[in-house]
């Protein structure tokens, strides 16, 4: 049998933030499952994203690499979609001008709603969520 490939973008590079050693990283370390952190280009058997992933690069991931049998994993703990149109628009500025999403989208929550439709299972923390 193969070994699983599963890529990861955590909360922070070094995967010490405390939301990565609570999660998945924690349940991988536990049952000795191998991952490595994610890299855009290469194909994974399964894709963890966490809620901190840039969504404007990983929403795209298996269109531009015609990676259709990748398993996505999106960690949607944040209420993005219950927030007014301003505040998504606002949030789309601060995130593309500190870096945080590599492009530009006017509304957050599209771009949120996007990643939800790619995505094989989707992680909630709140009953508004589901």
């Amino acid at each position: 049998m193969k070994e699983m490939k599963i890529g990861i973008i955590p909360n922070s590079d070094n995967f010490l933030k405390p939301s990565d050693r609570r999660k998945v990283i924690r349940y991988f370390k536990i049952k000795k499952i191998s991952f490595e952190k994610a890299i855009f280009n290469k194909e994974y058997d399964y894709l963890y994203l966490s809620g901190t992933s840039d969504i404007t690069v990983w929403g795209n991931y298996k269109k531009r690499n015609k990676f259709y049998k990748t398993k996505i994993i999106f960690d949607a703990s944040d209420p993005y979609l219950s927030d007014p149109f301003f505040y998504n628009f606002i949030r789309s500025i601060y995130y593309f001008l500190s870096r945080k999403t590599k492009y530009f989208t006017f509304s957050y929550s599209t771009q949120f709603k996007k990643i939800l439709k790619q995505s094989d299972i989707v992680i909630c923390s709140s009953e508004e969520q589901k």
